[in-house]
């Protein structure tokens, strides 16, 4: 896994999208996120890069900002992950206590049946932080 800023400058971004298998892209649902994410996807298109992309900080309802940009990549053809990452008090209140929020005090399995898909459960629990 490799953290990039949000706009790598193009030798950057070609040197990370041949070295990984598969590129993701995480964009929040407002306006400019969205923007940046397709300058980026623009950018990964001319270097044949396998990428996905991943809807973060979605409202909870009755915001319908997450379904809407959801709509729009998958209109655009673009490739997007089914499972996508709601913006949950508890991830502020884990920052807030310096912990992750795998390990806040909801209970697990139902903090990991909100947030990750099947797979990253098994992970985690296989795996414990």
């Amino acid at each position: 896994m490799i953290d990039t800023p949000a706009r790598p400058d193009p030798d950057e971004l070609k040197t990370v999208a041949e070295g990984c298998d598969l590129l993701i892209l995480p964009s929040s649902p407002d306006a400019m996120a969205l923007t940046a994410m397709v300058q980026m996807v623009e950018a990964l298109h001319s270097l044949k890069s396998n990428y996905r992309i991943l809807l973060t900080l979605i409202p909870p309802a009755p915001s319908k900002v997450g379904i809407e940009s959801r709509r729009t990549i998958e209109k655009a053809e673009l490739p997007i992950f089914k499972a996508e990452i709601r913006r949950l008090a508890v991830f502020q209140k884990a920052a807030l206590a310096g912990f992750l929020s795998v390990l806040s005090k909801m209970p697990m399995p139902k903090l990991l049946g909100v947030v990750m898909p099947l797979s990253a459960r098994r992970y985690c629990l296989d795996h414990p932080f």
